[in-house]
């Protein structure tokens, strides 16, 4: 819109989408050591190009033991972190963020 003044302006709509992520599965698990932990996050409204899981609030840093795997399906992505050779950890509580 011209508004006379030479300034032009132009009206939009935008919408804002946060995507919504959710750790599937019980809130605790006993885990025996030595074993092998598979934690599944669902996220949805949203395909974040990067997935950060961390523990703690400390980034999960990547090694031998742990791997991570994302896929998109539609309008969901799933992310997987695998936890090999489990270690006695106490109060062990992962959270995600989308990235």
């Amino acid at each position: 819109m011209y508004t006379g003044t030479g300034v032009l302006s132009q009206f939009v709509n935008l919408h804002v989408s946060t995507p919504r992520a959710a750790i599937l599965g019980p809130r605790e698990l006993h885990v025996q050591e030595g074993n092998t932990i598979t934690l599944i996050c669902v996220i949805q409204q949203g395909k974040p190009p990067f997935v950060f899981w961390y523990h703690d609030q400390q980034m999960v840093n990547y090694d031998t033991r742990l791997s991570v795997e994302t896929h998109v399906e539609g309008a969901r992505t799933h992310s997987r972190l695998t936890i090999s050779h489990a270690r006695s950890v106490p109060h062990f509580i992962p959270s995600l963020t989308p990235g």
